[in-house]
């Protein structure tokens, strides 16, 4: 389980990266044999600002922020995401995506 000593990392690192990695690794089996599955994983042009500490993930030896908390977390999605359509990559498996909500343009 992930210690966390700062509150707001907590909640910005679960609702932005954690629950859709763990969510889609639960699901990947049952993604992978379903057919058409997809994952689309929701990010924010804030993922260019990012930058992971990966010997300060929790930010304890530095000063927390809400935004670069916030960066970070958009920037492990994409790299998740990125990383996962390698490992799939040749396999029957599902389409993934990677979009920035505020981009989106939908048609009606």
């Amino acid at each position: 389980m992930l210690h966390v000593k700062t509150p707001g990392f907590q909640s910005i690192t679960l609702h932005s990266f954690s629950g859709h990695f763990l969510l889609t690794h639960l699901l990947l089996d049952r993604l992978k044999t379903s057919g058409k599955a997809r994952i689309v994983n929701n990010t924010a042009l804030a993922y260019k600002l990012g930058v992971i500490d990966f010997d300060d993930v929790n930010w304890e030896k530095k000063e927390y922020t809400a935004g670069e908390a916030y960066s970070q977390s958009k920037l492990a999605l994409v790299l998740f995401t990125q990383r996962l359509a390698k490992e799939l990559e040749g396999e029957v498996s599902p389409l993934l995506s990677s979009y920035d909500h505020h981009l989106l343009a939908t048609e009606r």
